[in-house]
């Protein structure tokens, strides 16, 4: 069993996995768990591909992450994306950066 904690805003993210799932959820203690969190990252992103139903999203931990997204979203995927954001918090606020302003539906008309 896995639990997991994302902020698609800030990119918080935490992961909790039993690691011992003979035991009964009662039993467990803190060793049987293993934890991981990414407590201050540089932000968080969202994507959606056209004719995809779902968006994307996750943490991004370093500002090179940030660079690498931005990167290949707007290199590789343009042509194929519908929005792509990055969010972060700073200074108490949400920011949020459109990564690809003009979508695949502009191109197309």
């Amino acid at each position: 069993m896995t639990n997991y904690i994302n902020c698609n805003s800030c990119g918080y993210n935490r992961t909790a996995t039993i690691k011992n799932r003979n035991k009964k959820l009662s039993e467990l203690t803190e060793s049987d768990w293993e934890v991981v969190e990414l407590k201050n990252p540089y932000g968080a992103f969202r994507y959606k591909m056209a004719g995809d139903v779902v968006t994307c999203c996750g943490a991004l931990a370093t500002t090179e992450d940030a660079d690498r997204f931005r990167t290949e979203m707007k290199l590789e995927y343009q042509d194929r994306v519908e929005f792509a954001q990055i969010s972060r918090l700073v200074d108490g606020n949400i920011l949020v950066e459109d990564v690809v302003i003009e979508t695949f539906n502009a191109k197309e008309k």
